[in-house]
C-alpha cells in the first residue's frame, strides 16, 4: 500500500513538472507563435471536416487546458487567439 502511495506521489510530481514546463515554453512570444501554429495544424482554428480532424481539435483543447488551466473559457480563448493572430502578422 505504501509503495502504491509513493507511486501516486511520484506521478503527481511528474505531472506538475510537465505542466510547469508546458506553461514556461508557451508563455513567451516565440512560444505563443508556435502555439498559434500548432492550434492551426490541430484544427482548433480552421474548420474540422473529418473525425480525424475533430480528434486533433480535441487534442488542441486538452493542450490548452494544460497550458492555461482547466477553467479556461471560450471567450478568453477567442481573445487570446485574436491577440496571437495580430502578433503573427
Amino acid at each position: 500500500m505504501l509503495k502504491e502511495l509513493d507511486q501516486i506521489s511520484e506521478n503527481v510530481e511528474k505531472e506538475d513538472r510537465i505542466v510547469n514546463a508546458y506553461r514556461s515554453v508557451f508563455s513567451g512570444e516565440l512560444g505563443n507563435l508556435v502555439l498559434l501554429d500548432m492550434l492551426w495544424e490541430l484544427y482548433f482554428i480552421k474548420p474540422c471536416e473529418t473525425q480525424g480532424e475533430q480528434a486533433l481539435c480535441n487534442y488542441a483543447k486538452s493542450l490548452l487546458a494544460v497550458i492555461y488551466g482547466e477553467d479556461i473559457r471560450v471567450s478568453r480563448l477567442e481573445m487570446f487567439i485574436k491577440k496571437l493572430l495580430r502578433k503573427g502578422k
